[in-house]
């Protein structure tokens, strides 16, 4: 498993370079503050939009955003392979 997250790190950062912005995997700051452990967030823009967000819909979640959640809990048991 440490080598897929040391692996995920590297993927992450290349593709963030390429794209014209920086990943980081900063410590957590502060001791004995809940939030500890590795945070992965993502998102997806469209130009300059959002395209998780709705304002109509009751959580502001759009139907991508929806998708890709769905799609994320769908495979979220496959292992990770390179």
């Amino acid at each position: 498993m440490a080598d897929n997250v040391i692996t995920a790190k590297y993927i992450i950062k290349e593709i963030a370079q390429q794209s014209g912005v920086y990943a980081t995997f900063m410590p957590k700051p502060l001791f004995g503050v809940n939030g500890s452990g590795m945070h992965v967030h993502q998102s997806l823009f469209n130009a300059d939009k959002n395209a998780f967000f709705d304002p109509k819909d009751k959580y502001h979640l759009s139907a991508i955003a929806k998708g890709f959640i769905a799609g994320q809990l769908t495979h979220a048991r496959e292992k990770f392979v390179l």
